[in-house]
């Protein structure tokens, strides 16, 4: 039999613990019998979600609007807006207004998914100007990382520095966020509940009939959207929902914390807006949104919704809200409002605008048009006061409290010596420690050009261990320890370098003396409140301890060591020595 490597042992680990989610999430739903039943689990799920993501972030003020200009095309108008969604920070909208808006003030809020272009891509411009000619006005808006929002930019380059999609902007602001312990998709959340506050202040919209919709990560936002805030009119994820064992990590603004210990997969943060009319669209895997789908439908059944309050729909098409997609969505919203058929013909009055017309400014970069606060720099000022580090509340901070043996081991052959190096477990030698790790692979440059930085192994085990309350930190720092329980009174120091440095010195300031006399650490980031300001090519995401900026920062993991970590140099969050 072959010997699993690290890397294996941890996909089994968590494949195990979804099993058990799923069984968790399957019981739970299996008990719904009644309408009552099923209302107290849609009440309890939302509760449980917004207090998951926690508060929108706040507005002292009333949110500044900024009008930029409108473009009249055939049956609608395009107006371009700027709208104050965080204190100093704008983000760009087109609102398509249809000459004659339907009289029941059905609108539509439209956040985008992963799209370098954002509202001037085909996937918004086409299905707003569709919904418009058929009456319903149709709000896009860049958000962090999508089109005039790009935010880490290189200006000489003329591009952007993380990758060739917001994705990688995402996940970087992403992470960022997960340090201080806010979870990503506040942000977003946000954005979409200020838009939608926005649309509601005009005459042609009313604030009870307004829905959302967006395709694959605006699909996401779509759901996460409805489900926290509970009061769109209707949620229309597309390209996005597929198949039961829908919990798992994803791109950092897609991924639900702590839903694997809920039991709580995509489908249920749709079907908790029970009665609320809801839809799933898909280009491909229909087979699995088909389950999603009669899941859907089983709890709407039991609660006693009407048959047409929800619907789904295929077709073999590409990725992205295409011209059978907004057909489907228009009619089913105008069957839910008694609306008139949508007039296939209108595609014959639609063209593109060219990128440059929906632009709110003049170089289609906000930052470069106007003083814009980022969303790293919100994140940075929004980051809670330290409430102070101890030996105490490390565990809960690193998500190991509970954690006797770490549910992957460490590796380690041969003999022990006074000092054993700590490295990764895919390159270590005899009498080294090699922690969890993934071997090096060929930089990715896919469809979506992701950054390499933030599409591997470590990257994604990073994120996917929030969905069941875990940290990769807090998974390597309990490998350390269960070695030194089962080497007791063999070592006498360990020492590290780089990105191991971290969590031998988490290790350090947590175990007993006289289970590690010494340890020993080279290049050990100064402060973990730098990262906000790296460069983006060298902070390693194996790094960030979700929250740990919440309770404190290096300096404190070090006065815990009380003098048993010896450390050779500091270096700040770009690997250039500071002290």
């Amino acid at each position: 039999m072959v010997k699993q490597t690290a890397a294996e042992q941890y996909s089994a680990w968590l494949s195990s613990i979804m099993t058990e989610s799923l069984a968790r999430r399957a019981a739970r739903l299996a008990s719904l019998k009644t309408p009552q039943d099923v209302l107290a689990w849609a009440k309890d799920t939302q509760e449980w979600y917004r207090a998951s993501v926690g508060p929108l972030v706040p507005m002292a003020h009333e949110p500044k609007r900024i009008h930029c200009g409108t473009i009249r095309r055939d049956g609608f108008r395009v107006e371009k807006w700027l709208l104050e969604v965080f204190p100093g920070t704008f983000d760009p909208i087109n609102l398509y207004v249809p000459d004659k808006p339907n009289t029941k003030g059905v609108a539509i809020v439209m956040p985008e998914g992963h799209s370098a272009e954002g509202k001037a891509s085909k996937d918004y411009q086409n299905p707003c100007a569709y919904f418009a000619c058929n009456g319903i006005p149709a709000l896009v808006y860049d958000h962090s990382g999508n089109g005039e929002r790009r935010e880490y930019w290189n200006r000489v380059r003329n591009e952007s520095i993380p990758g060739k999609t917001p994705t990688s902007e995402h996940d970087r602001t992403g992470d960022l966020s997960t340090l201080a312990g806010i979870q990503p998709v506040r942000w977003y959340i946000t954005e979409a509940a200020r838009m939608r506050d926005f649309l509601a202040t005009f005459p042609f919209a009313k604030r009870e009939n307004i829905g959302i919709t967006g395709v694959s990560g605006g699909g996401t936002i779509s759901r996460y959207a409805a489900a926290y805030l509970g009061d769109f009119a209707f949620c229309i994820p597309v390209c996005i929902v597929r198949g039961e064992d829908g919990i798992g990590g994803g791109d950092a603004e897609q991924n639900c914390w702590d839903a694997g210990i809920r039991g709580v997969a995509a489908i249920d943060l749709v079907a908790c807006t029970v009665p609320r009319p809801a839809m799933l669209v898909t280009e491909t895997a229909f087979e699995e949104t088909a389950q999603s789908y009669k899941r859907l439908r089983q709890i709407y059944d039991i609660a006693g919704a009407p048959a047409g309050t929800t619907e789904l729909f295929g077709v073999a098409d590409e990725h992205g809200y295409t011209h059978p997609m907004a057909e489907a969505v228009y009619n089913f919203i105008a069957r839910q409002y008694d609306l008139p058929a949508g007039d296939h013909l209108a595609w014959n009055h639609i063209r593109l605008l060219p990128d440059n017309d929906t632009f709110t400014g003049q170089t289609g970069l906000v930052q470069r048009d106007r003083l814009q606060v980022t969303l790293a720099q919100q994140i940075k000022q929004l980051a809670p006061k330290p409430a102070g580090l101890t030996r105490e509340n490390l565990p809960q901070v690193l998500r190991i409290a509970d954690w006797h043996r770490c549910p992957v081991p460490y590796a380690f052959a041969g003999q022990t010596g006074d000092t054993v190096p700590v490295t990764s477990d895919t390159t270590a030698q005899a009498g080294e420690l090699g922690l969890l790790d993934w071997a090096p692979e060929r930089p990715m440059d896919w469809y979506h050009g992701q950054s390499y930085l933030y599409r591997s192994g470590q990257a994604d085990a990073a994120r996917t261990m929030l969905v069941f309350g875990r940290s990769l930190m807090g998974l390597r720092v309990r490998q350390i320890l269960d070695f030194l329980e089962d080497n007791r009174g063999k070592v006498k120091c360990l020492s590290a370098a780089d990105e191991w440095a971290v969590p031998l010195a988490f290790a350090c300031a947590l175990v007993r003396p006289d289970l590690l006399p010494q340890a020993t650490v080279r290049y050990l980031p100064a402060s973990f409140r730098d990262f906000f300001d790296a460069d983006l090519n060298t902070t390693s995401l194996g790094l960030i301890v979700p929250g740990l900026l919440a309770y404190g920062d290096m300096d404190d993991v070090i006065a815990l060591s009380a003098g048993r970590l010896q450390v050779e140099r500091r270096v700040d969050a770009d690997g250039r020595v500071v002290a």
